[in-house]
């Protein structure tokens, strides 16, 4: 296990900085990092006990405890998803919506075909056809 500190994660930092690899969530604290090349993927994981953050890694470096850049690269991820799970566990529940019943004295509209707007919306990155459809000037 590797003892996460800031003072001896800079170097590791700067070579994720760098090369950009890729992070995919997989588990509770659990992230696949993608190594230099970007031809493997590494498995990443992490740890609080008993105060102290600690990190595993299976590459090279992670199996001799050294701090490398897919520690690094984690981190950064595992640090924002687990801001957000307090963000969300702070927050006060929202209240129930009200529902709304249709008022038997006022005529419901009736459904009008001609309201409904059918395009085709081109992406300018990929050049692919997407359909879309509009209603009342929302897009459905």
């Amino acid at each position: 296990m590797i003892k996460l500190e800031a003072s001896k994660m800079t170097k590791a930092i700067e070579k994720a900085k760098a090369i950009h690899p890729r992070v995919s969530c997989i588990g509770e604290r659990t992230y696949k990092v993608t190594s230099s090349d970007g031809k493997g993927s590494y498995t990443v994981r992490f740890v609080v006990s008993n105060g102290l953050k600690l990190a595993e890694c299976d590459c090279k470096a992670g199996k001799v405890s050294q701090v490398c850049f897919h520690v690094a690269a984690a981190s950064a991820v595992n640090i924002g998803l687990q801001r957000m799970k307090q963000q969300v566990a702070a927050a006060p529940a929202a209240p129930p919506s009200p529902v709304a019943i249709p008022s038997p004295t006022k005529p419901q509209p009736k459904f009008n075909p001609a309201r409904i707007v059918y395009s085709v919306y081109v992406c300018p990155n990929t050049l692919r056809r997407i359909p879309a459809c509009t209603v009342d000037g929302w897009n459905v």
